[in-house]
């Protein structure tokens, strides 16, 4: 199985985004600063590396990817930060970095759900809608294969930019459990058997995938 370093001060984002990637079925291994980090590396090198930039001590989150550089070159390394500008991506880079990925809150902030762009990854179709006496529904949707792949119960989904979670799955389709307020205030409300619906998958996901089929070498 895989192994996932997250590196990061804030408790909250490692245990969130430990958690998608564990739905995905990678086992997270976690670092609360940059020394932890590189004591964690050389324990037991990981297959990746999701790192802070800004991280306290001395070790922050540059000097800790030059020094996770020199201990294991070959380690694909994800920086990561909500507060960091284009100088800080290209430092980043310059440093040997696979990319550069932008936290979508401030890290003092909550943070639920999992990580999308709003780009579409792919388009389903609902093939049913069964309304509950609660108000709320369940809603089945066929999905391309390619994206199937992402997607386990329990985990996340985007379907029409609303982030909701994966009651089941199959071969061939996945469902959803609507509640009322979600189809109160979103247009999955009036989204009919037949229409199609635009998809996205957790954006993290997509960058491990592309470590593991070796996008970082």
């Amino acid at each position: 199985m895989p192994i996932v370093l997250i590196a990061d001060d804030e408790p909250n984002i490692r245990r969130m985004v430990g958690a998608l990637l564990t739905a995905e079925g990678y086992e997270v291994t976690e670092a609360e600063s940059g020394a932890d980090a590189l004591a964690k590396t050389k324990e037991g090198e990981p297959d990746i590396a999701l790192l802070d930039l800004m991280m306290p001590g001395a070790l922050d989150g540059m000097a800790t990817l030059a020094k996770l550089r020199e201990a294991a070159p070959d380690l694909p390394v994800i920086m990561m930060s909500g507060r960091a500008g284009l100088a800080d991506a290209v430092s980043a880079t310059k440093l040997g970095a696979f990319n550069f990925l932008e936290k979508p809150l401030t890290p003092g902030a909550f943070l639920g759900g999992h990580l999308v762009s709003g780009h579409v990854d792919g388009v389903g179709e609902v093939t049913g809608v069964r309304r509950g006496q609660d108000g709320g529904a369940w809603m089945s949707i066929r999905a391309p294969r390619e994206l199937l792949r992402y997607l386990v119960e329990k985990g996340s989904v985007c379907v029409d930019g609303v982030s909701l979670t994966v009651a089941a799955l199959d071969g061939e389709s996945f469902a959803v459990a609507l509640i009322p307020h979600t189809l109160d205030v979103t247009t999955l409300g009036e989204t009919e058997v037949g229409d199609p619906v635009n998809l996205e998958i957790d954006v993290i996901a997509k960058y491990v995938e592309a470590l593991m089929d070796g996008g970082g070498a």
